[in-house]
């Protein structure tokens, strides 16, 4: 109908992205700062991103910038965590140290060679 009345061809909107909240430096370091305070007591999921948009101290900040958006849903969360670089990983239980230049190491891989 907007052809008809207007002669001219819609434009699509296929890889085009939208506007989000994050593109906001303000409230996207906002967010960064309260993860990582987060990701200090443990791991961090995409349920406690939700919680924390929810929360009253973000919807504070939210409403100085004028920005209504009451809650974000776990998919939302989720595609957040991936925009500020955040990644899902299994815990690490440790550091895994490679021994190849400790002393005794390098002295048996010399007389070894020698043999």
């Amino acid at each position: 109908m907007r052809f008809l009345q207007s002669r001219a061809l819609p434009l699509h909107h296929l890889g085009q992205a939208r506007w989000t909240v994050l593109q906001n430096e303000d409230i996207a370091s906002e967010i960064k700062l309260r993860m990582v305070e987060k990701s200090k007591q443990g791991f961090l999921r995409a349920e406690d991103l939700v919680d924390l948009v929810a929360g009253p101290e973000m919807q504070k900040t939210f409403s100085e910038k004028g920005i209504c958006k009451p809650s974000i849903s776990k998919t939302t969360a989720t595609r957040w965590l991936q925009k500020l670089d955040w990644r899902y990983q299994s815990t690490w239980n440790g550091m895994y140290i490679d021994g190849h230049e400790r002393e005794d190491v390098v002295a048996y891989r010399c007389e070894f060679v020698e043999r």
